[in-house]
Protein backbone atom coordinates (compact mmCIF):
# COMPACT_ATOMS: atom_id res chain seq x y z
CA UNK A 1 0.00 0.00 0.00
CA UNK A 2 1.31 3.45 -0.89
CA UNK A 3 1.86 6.08 1.73
CA UNK A 4 -1.28 8.08 2.49
CA UNK A 5 -1.64 11.78 1.85
CA UNK A 6 -3.26 14.32 4.13
CA UNK A 7 -4.09 17.98 3.76
CA UNK A 8 -5.80 20.04 6.45
CA UNK A 9 -7.43 23.45 6.67
CA UNK A 10 -7.66 24.63 10.28
CA UNK A 11 -9.51 27.55 11.76
CA UNK A 12 -7.25 30.57 12.26
CA UNK A 13 -6.81 31.66 15.90
CA UNK A 14 -8.57 34.99 15.34
CA UNK A 15 -11.64 33.28 13.78
CA UNK A 16 -14.21 31.14 15.55
CA UNK A 17 -14.93 28.90 12.56
CA UNK A 18 -14.50 28.18 8.85
CA UNK A 19 -17.52 28.70 6.59
CA UNK A 20 -17.96 26.13 3.82
CA UNK A 21 -20.44 27.07 1.10
CA UNK A 22 -22.24 24.05 -0.40
CA UNK A 23 -23.70 24.38 -3.89
CA UNK A 24 -26.04 21.44 -4.41
CA UNK A 25 -26.63 20.42 -8.02
CA UNK A 26 -30.42 19.99 -7.82
CA UNK A 27 -31.32 23.11 -5.90
CA UNK A 28 -30.69 26.82 -6.30
CA UNK A 29 -30.47 27.39 -2.56
CA UNK A 30 -27.01 27.42 -1.00
CA UNK A 31 -26.18 25.58 2.20
CA UNK A 32 -23.40 26.31 4.66
CA UNK A 33 -21.31 24.26 7.07
CA UNK A 34 -19.60 25.93 10.03
CA UNK A 35 -16.53 24.02 11.18
CA UNK A 36 -13.09 24.36 12.75
CA UNK A 37 -11.15 21.84 10.61
CA UNK A 38 -11.39 20.20 7.16
CA UNK A 39 -9.25 17.13 6.58
CA UNK A 40 -8.60 15.59 3.14
CA UNK A 41 -7.41 11.99 3.44
CA UNK A 42 -6.02 10.04 0.53
CA UNK A 43 -4.53 6.58 0.19
CA UNK A 44 -3.96 4.18 -2.70
CA UNK A 45 -4.66 0.47 -2.46
CA UNK A 46 -4.90 -2.09 -5.28
CA UNK A 47 -4.97 0.53 -8.03
CA UNK A 48 -7.87 2.51 -6.55
CA UNK A 49 -7.74 5.75 -4.66
CA UNK A 50 -9.57 5.88 -1.37
CA UNK A 51 -10.07 9.50 -0.51
CA UNK A 52 -12.57 11.56 1.40
CA UNK A 53 -13.16 14.84 3.20
CA UNK A 54 -13.83 14.90 6.92
CA UNK A 55 -15.25 18.07 8.43
CA UNK A 56 -14.98 18.73 12.17
CA UNK A 57 -16.32 21.18 14.72
CA UNK A 58 -13.55 21.10 17.32
CA UNK A 59 -12.94 17.33 17.77
CA UNK A 60 -16.44 16.27 16.73
CA UNK A 61 -17.08 14.86 13.24
CA UNK A 62 -19.97 16.77 11.65
CA UNK A 63 -19.79 15.82 7.96
CA UNK A 64 -17.98 13.26 5.80
CA UNK A 65 -17.79 13.16 1.99
CA UNK A 66 -16.60 10.09 0.10
CA UNK A 67 -14.93 11.10 -3.17
CA UNK A 68 -14.91 9.04 -6.42
CA UNK A 69 -12.46 6.16 -6.18
CA UNK A 70 -12.45 4.15 -9.40
CA UNK A 71 -9.25 3.14 -11.18
CA UNK A 72 -9.50 6.15 -13.54
CA UNK A 73 -9.81 8.64 -10.66
CA UNK A 74 -6.81 10.28 -9.05
CA UNK A 75 -6.08 12.22 -5.91
CA UNK A 76 -6.51 15.98 -5.63
CA UNK A 77 -3.58 18.32 -4.95
CA UNK A 78 -5.17 19.91 -1.87
CA UNK A 79 -8.31 20.34 0.21
CA UNK A 80 -9.62 23.16 -1.97
CA UNK A 81 -9.58 21.00 -5.12
CA UNK A 82 -11.33 18.14 -3.32
CA UNK A 83 -14.01 20.51 -1.99
CA UNK A 84 -14.60 22.04 -5.44
CA UNK A 85 -15.11 18.58 -6.96
CA UNK A 86 -18.24 18.12 -4.83
CA UNK A 87 -19.58 21.68 -5.13
CA UNK A 88 -18.09 23.04 -1.90
CA UNK A 89 -15.84 26.03 -1.32
CA UNK A 90 -14.32 27.70 1.74
CA UNK A 91 -15.80 31.18 2.03
CA UNK A 92 -13.11 33.79 2.59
Amino acid sequence: MAKGYNDIIKCKPRNNFIIVKVNQKNTEQLSYLFCTKIHYLHDKAKGCFDHHLIIYNKDRLIFKVWLPNSEKDSEFNNVEQALESVGMVVQK
